[in-house]
């Protein structure tokens, strides 16, 4: 885009193209993914396939046109998206699923083993979304590492255009990013190869379980056979009971928790990605001057992102917030000093994951539209700006009015002590 698009006669026509392909069309793509994923077939990800496809139109893009090289930005976001969520669950549902064993039937804990047969724990097959921070767990700190990479990898693009050197650096990047895509298809492959592994290791020890009750049983029916099978249907009853009770308790809290859309809340979250959106493009300060500033100024974007995620899996999504919007207010009043602007540009992005995160918890099972759903909230806070609608103010006041106004919304949205507090 900085390299060559911009730089032609409908330079600035290409700007308003290239972001709503890139940012707007990934919540439509999201919806997309997720009917996908709903019904996906063994082996098969179309996250992974979806991030691939991306970088695939973004290379062809490059040499083609902005809307093609914007599609394949939105496609690899919302496939890389998906994925760092589903990562994250996995690693919560592995640990969790863990603690389950495989006890010998007439043990003191018999009636737990006859569940061994029975379905699924619902809330780990759907891999859903913790309510509170979990030790050693991510609680969306992957989100915040993932996203913190494009402020990197757009300051270095447009370096590489200013100093004319975009064409070997499009070259270099196009490489590696297709020997990444392969290395990621190869650790898939196995990874499928180690879970049908495990599954039929799982087969064997289950058949190995039934032979022993069945050798058990055989044992017992030196007792009358009426006095065996009412003990055997009592026991298969109350784990039955027990399971259905437990399912029905999961049900009654996911129904509780998501039977109504919160549209308040999820707008309030709306408006704050269109706040950060906004400031983040049109506030400077006058120290940012010089490849040294600039550097400084994309490590605070990308490391309060980073930290976002990792603040709030320690203290949880409210006091990330308040503490970090709070500071941040109060560091861009005096953001002309160069360390308070950079402490004030870290502080502010740290909300990012926040909002990614939450959202997803209100959306579990639709996680491509929860993602599409804030980055087109992002292209709503690049249009202001880009038609220029907004009277710009001064860097500090605009600044610490939108981090108290985020702090607000972010304090009503997350008000109630439900879903992902």
């Amino acid at each position: 885009m900085f390299g060559r698009f911009i730089t032609e006669d409908n330079g600035y026509l290409y700007i308003l193209l290239y972001n709503f392909c890139a940012f707007a069309l990934q919540m439509p793509m999201g919806v997309v993914l997720d009917a996908l994923d709903a019904d996906r077939s063994e082996g098969w990800d179309y996250a992974l396939a979806t991030a691939a496809l991306g970088v695939f139109c973004t290379i062809l893009g490059a040499v083609t046109h902005p809307v093609i090289l914007g599609i394949g930005n939105a496609l690899f976001h919302i496939g890389g998206g998906v994925g760092v969520t589903k990562a994250d669950r996995a690693e919560r549902s592995t640990v969790s699923s863990s603690s389950a064993s495989f006890l010998p039937a007439g043990s003191s804990q018999d009636i737990d083993s006859a569940a061994v047969f029975l379905p699924m724990d619902t809330s780990l097959s759907k891999g859903l979304l913790p309510e509170e921070p979990l030790p050693g767990k991510w609680y969306g700190q992957g989100l915040g590492i993932f996203v913190a990479q494009g402020a990197a990898g757009l300051y270095l693009g447009t370096l590489a255009a200013k100093n004319g050197v975009w064409e070997t650096g499009f070259l270099c990047v196009s490489v590696i990013m297709i020997l990444i895509c392969a290395a990621l298809w190869y650790m898939g492959k196995l990874r499928n190869k180690e879970e049908a592994e495990s599954v039929s290791a799982g087969a064997g020890q289950r058949e190995a379980l039934r032979q022993e009750c069945a050798g058990k049983g055989s044992a017992e029916r030196k007792y009358s056979g009426k006095e065996f099978s009412e003990r055997e249907y009592a026991r298969k009853e109350f784990a039955n009971r027990k399971y259905t009770e437990k399912e029905s308790a999961e049900r009654e809290s996911a129904r509780k928790l998501y039977k109504k859309p919160e549209v308040l809340p999820v707008l309030f979250c709306m408006a704050v990605v269109i706040l950060r959106s906004h400031i983040g493009l049109t506030v400077g300060f006058p120290w940012k001057t010089g490849i040294t500033a600039g550097t400084l100024t994309v490590l605070a974007v990308a490391g309060g992102k980073m930290a976002g995620g990792y603040a709030a899996a320690k203290w949880g999504l409210r006091k990330t917030a308040a503490v970090s919007l709070a500071l941040a207010a109060l560091c861009y009043l005096f953001s002309a000093f160069m360390p308070l602007g950079l402490a004030a540009t870290f502080l502010f992005n740290m909300t990012m994951p926040l909002t990614l995160y939450w959202m997803l918890c209100r959306m579990p099972e639709r996680p491509g539209f929860a993602f599409g759903f804030l980055t087109f909230a992002l292209f709503l806070g690049f249009l202001p700006g880009y038609f220029g609608l907004v009277q710009t103010f001064a860097g500090n006041i605009t600044g610490c009015a939108g981090s108290i106004l985020s702090l607000l919304l972010l304090t009503a949205m997350m008000g109630k002590k439900h879903g992902c507090g």
